[in-house]
């Protein structure tokens, strides 16, 4: 018999797809179609399979074969379910001015916005701040605390899914030193300057 449908999901670095196991397969032989033919990828004895070959706004489907022996069973490619996959941004970077710590990423193929979000550095309580359009490929933080260490993620809104997070960009605010006196001294010039929170060094 052909086996039960396959249920793709996005996964960390791509697509992970699981169906319900048969107790007479030995193996699953995976197929794979992203609108053109079917095509094997591979063979797994556990009843899932990841799929890390994904390119961002690729609707794909997947089909399972039962593998009994040497024979491989019939695959049933009619019913199956499709994932329009949408990648997690990445190459996140922060720059810190003008009282703000600004966040920006690479644009992923497909994404109608960006969503931002925002954790303090021992927290995995991220709150959303921001929902940005797919052209806005950056977001100015201002609710910052200087010498506070926030770490950010970016999901990219696509057609029909959202993605996973971004790779997590730990950033912290730190002010620019204001120099509060210059001073004349035999054989060279003292600075003074006002000590910042969270700076351990000073670059004069």
């Amino acid at each position: 018999g052909s086996m039960g449908k396959a249920t793709p999901k996005l996964y960390t670095g791509g697509i992970k797809v699981t169906w319900e196991p048969s107790s007479v397969a030995d193996k699953y032989a995976v197929y794979r179609t992203d609108g053109n033919a079917w095509t094997f990828i591979d063979v797994t004895e556990e009843p899932q399979y990841i799929d890390t070959n994904v390119q961002s706004d690729v609707v794909y489907s997947y089909a399972i074969g039962m593998i009994i022996g040497d024979s491989r069973g019939i695959v049933d490619t009619e019913d199956v379910s499709k994932i329009r996959y949408i990648a997690p941004p990445q190459n996140l970077k922060g720059i810190c001015g003008n009282g703000a710590i600004t966040i920006s990423w690479d644009s992923v193929q497909g994404a109608t916005g960006y969503e931002l979000w925002k954790a303090d550095i021992n927290s995995e309580d991220y709150r959303l701040i921001a929902t940005v359009t797919k052209d806005e490929l950056s977001f100015q933080d201002k609710s910052v605390v200087p010498g506070i260490p926030y770490k950010y993620v970016v999901r990219a809104q696509g057609a029909v899914l959202t993605s996973l997070d971004s790779p997590a960009l730990c950033a912290e605010y730190l002010e620019a030193p204001v120099i509060q006196k210059l001073t004349s001294e035999f054989g060279g010039v003292n600075i003074t300057w006002n000590n910042i929170t969270g700076a351990d060094e000073y670059l004069i």
